[in-house]
């Protein structure tokens, strides 16, 4: 007798995201386990229109553990600490390892510069995306009728 083979996503991203609707879809010949340890994604690509004020962040946010439970999926909230390709295991925070025979990792990026003066005190950094919706909120509420907003960067969150 033949086992599934095992499909582990680490984060919850909107590629994951994908995953899971394709999954609704078409199910793959595999068990599927997400592993999040914040269980709210942020959707990248609308961030620019919530800062705008074109959307609410509820709009933004998707909630990774209903869309993954619907599909058959198990969820794992944890954080993961360290990926053993070679043992094929998923190390995470306060809990066993977790084997895998295929893993995905979509845990999103961090932002370099932080340290550069000034940056901290004038400047929002993009990632993390769920702070940077968080500070922006915070920002805006303190910003004066009119002020001088400046983008560094050319993603498409930029422009």
């Amino acid at each position: 007798m033949s086992t599934k083979p095992e499909l582990v996503l680490v984060g919850g991203g909107h590629t994951h995201v994908q995953v899971l609707r394709m999954q609704a879809m078409r199910p793959l010949a595999a068990r599927l386990t997400v592993v999040v340890d914040d269980p709210v994604a942020v959707y990248s690509g609308m961030v620019p229109g919530l800062v705008a004020g074109q959307y609410e962040r509820r709009e933004v946010e998707i909630d990774v553990r209903p869309l993954a439970r619907r599909v058959g999926a198990s969820v794992v909230m944890a954080r993961c600490t360290r990926v053993d390709a070679e043992g094929k295991r998923i190390h995470l925070e306060g809990r066993p390892p977790l084997a895998y025979d295929v893993a995905s990792l979509n845990i999103g990026s961090t932002v370099a510069g932080l340290d550069t003066p000034g940056v901290r005190e004038h400047a929002l950094p993009t990632r993390p995306i769920a702070t940077l919706v968080e500070q922006v909120e915070a920002r805006l509420e303190d910003l004066p009728d009119r002020c001088r907003i400046v983008v560094v960067g050319a993603g498409a969150g930029g422009v």
